[in-house]
Formats: C-alpha cells, sequence, structure tokens
C-alpha cells in the first residue's frame, strides 16, 4: 500500500509557493510505487496521511488536534538547537554566515525543539538576494525530504543535545537602512529585504522612503561596459589634446 504524503503550506507565508509544484512532480515521477503526495494550505481534520511536512509555517499549529496527520515533520534552518525560531537564514546572513545548516526535524509543540532525522548544509555565495536564497533554502528542504522517502519507513531520530537558542520574529522596522551608515556595511540586510512584502526603507527629513533591489541582467550589464569604454576612451582623447 502507498503512503500518503501531505505538503502542508502556509497560505499568509506564501513565497515558497512558487516552487513547490515542480518539486511534487519530480517526487511523484520518483517515487509513484511508494508514496501519494497531497498539497494544502489547511490542516485537514478528518483524512488521514502517513506522514505530514510542515512546510515554512509562521504560525504554530496545535498538533494535538492533528493525530490523523501522522508522521509530523519539517525542516529547520539552523544548527539546532541553535537557532530555533523565526527566519533563522536571515538572522544568520545578518551574522555574514555562509554555511547555514538545515535540520529535518520531528514537529512538536514545544517550538522547534523535536529530534532529529537529518542535517546537511547551505552554502551561499554571499551576494545571493532574497528571492535567490529562498530558491535554494527550498531546494534543500526538499532534498533532506526526498531522503528521508527514500529510506522510509527506516529512519533514526537523535534528541536535541546543547545550548539552546532562539531567533524573535523579523518585522518591517527590521528592514529599516541606516543612511549614514555605507551599502557595503549594510549589503547582507538589502540581500534578506522582500522588495514587496517588506522592503528596505530609510526615513529623511520627515519622510519615508522605500528601496528595492534587483541585480542588473547581462544585457544591462554590456551596456554599462559599453559607456564605460566610450567615456574612457572620450576622456583619453581629452587627455592628449591637452598634452
Amino acid at each position: 500500500m502507498k503512503n500518503k504524503v501531505l505538503f502542508l503550506l502556509d497560505k499568509n507565508n506564501s513565497w515558497s509557493h512558487k516552487f513547490i509544484e515542480s518539486h511534487i512532480k519530480n517526487l511523484k515521477d520518483k517515487f509513484k510505487s511508494q508514496h501519494i503526495f497531497f498539497l494544502s494550505k489547511s490542516a485537514p481534520k478528518k483524512k488521514k496521511y502517513d506522514i505530514t511536512f510542515f512546510m515554512n509555517l509562521s504560525h504554530k499549529v496545535n498538533l494535538q488536534q492533528y493525530s490523523n496527520l501522522g508522521l509530523k515533520l519539517l525542516v529547520h534552518e539552523s544548527d539546532l538547537p541553535k537557532g530555533k525560531g523565526f527566519s533563522p537564514i536571515q538572522w544568520q546572513i545578518l551574522k555574514n554566515k555562509k554555511k547555514i545548516t538545515f535540520c529535518l526535524i520531528k514537529a512538536e509543540d514545544k517550538l522547534d525543539s523535536g529530534a532529529i532525522i537529518l542535517r546537511d548544509n547551505l552554502y551561499l555565495n554571499g551576494d545571493e538576494l532574497n528571492d535567490e536564497i529562498r530558491e535554494k533554502q527550498f531546494g534543500l528542504q526538499m532534498s533532506l525530504i526526498e531522503n528521508f522517502l527514500l529510506s522510509y519507513p527506516k529512519y533514526n531520530m537523535k534528541k536535541q543535545t546543547g545550548t539552546s537558542s532562539i531567533f524573535r520574529k523579523r518585522d518591517l522596522r527590521d528592514s529599516k537602512i541606516n543612511i549614514n551608515e555605507n551599502i557595503k556595511n549594510q549589503f547582507n540586510l538589502l540581500r534578506i529585504v522582500d522588495n514587496e512584502r517588506w522592503p528596505a526603507y530609510f526615513s529623511f527629513k520627515k519622510n519615508f522612503y522605500k528601496l528595492k533591489i534587483y541585480k542588473l541582467m547581462p544585457e544591462e550589464i554590456g551596456k554599462l561596459k559599453i559607456m564605460n569604454i566610450k567615456k574612457n576612451n572620450k576622456n583619453k582623447k581629452i587627455n592628449l589634446k591637452r598634452k
């Protein structure tokens, strides 16, 4: 009998929705003889599942109410028990981290306290902006999930040990830019802002202004290079005339 696997999405935290469909398709092709996959933006109260993956939920779920969801798992993006809580990738990038540990854990009522089943590391270059970070984040989440499904129903769980710490929830105020600081010193903050939901902003002369950051497209970079070459050639000619 095939295992029923549910991916439970957060309708209020929609960044991952654009990635999930293609990944689910890949899982369906790979595990068509072992698992049946389902997507939902709300926790079903009656229909039974064997495994449920809580995908980037921004709110707490009362697990006691959902015994029908089977084995309940989630991926948390920190080296647990350090970095429990909210926006762990963003907080770590602000600390200049380029290697970020992901843990597939059993979901528990106590925040991010479940036993660890699998670990893996995300490696960042340090130049990725929010959309690129999110894409890499979701890719590694699904890699951990796929590895778990490959071995299921065999898996090991290890209790979390060590000193615990918790990241607080970020809000729009955390996207404020200090106009008296240079851009280089605030680049990590610019990398993690969401241009639409929580853009970078600054205040000046009693007004507030928002900033949006994008990488230039290759054709735009090409135009800039051509313009710089023309400018340099023009300056060379002017200098030759002066001599």
